[in-house]
């Protein structure tokens, strides 16, 4: 059995794959899908205690904050992954849980969205609050400048974020052939 490929048949290969991976590259739903994934493991990793920026440990709380936290949490509600002592950006979950997504075009945004309303906390004089109410965006950029970045991508986070995409990106051209 022969096989001939001629220069027009390979042109007409090549210009069917290129279209359909346009259009796997281009399916919002898959890059809706890369998005939340992206998302996912900078909570997890946050949550854990490390920057997604400088793939180091958060600092360590300071022991005033560690009773105020812990005040806190007697007086509202926490989220689960919440520990009295570990540095994790997560108290009510607030931050972390509004993370949204956008899709324009090939392009995913990855943004904040709302505003983080003060913790309340028990004292002898009744309910007081802790913080003030601030865009969930201001309050991310206030938590880098305070030493816990956690919004970004180091190389390290970077290559496994990738691997994830790919993976996702596999899944959708094989769904497409």
């Amino acid at each position: 059995m022969k096989l001939k490929l001629n220069r027009k048949s390979l042109d007409r290969v090549e210009a069917d794959t290129k279209e359909r991976l346009n259009r796997v590259l281009s399916n919002k739903e898959m890059l809706g899908e890369v998005g939340d994934m992206a998302i996912d493991m900078i909570r997890q990793n946050t949550r854990k205690g490390t920057s997604t920026v400088t793939d180091q440990k958060f600092a360590p709380l300071s022991k005033p904050w560690i009773k105020t936290r812990d005040k806190i949490a007697s007086s509202q509600g926490t989220h689960p992954t919440y520990a009295k002592k570990r540095s994790n950006l997560t108290l009510s979950g607030q931050l972390l849980d509004s993370m949204k997504r956008s899709v324009v075009g090939r392009m995913v945004t990855i943004f904040f969205d709302g505003t983080h309303i003060p913790y309340r906390i028990q004292t002898k004089n009744g309910i007081s609050r802790v913080g003030k109410l601030i865009k969930n965006s201001r309050l991310a950029q206030y938590v880098a400048e305070q030493g816990r970045p956690f919004f970004g991508f180091s190389k390290a986070f970077e290559l496994k974020l990738l691997a994830q995409v790919k993976r996702i990106v596999i899944r959708y051209i094989r769904r497409n052939i």
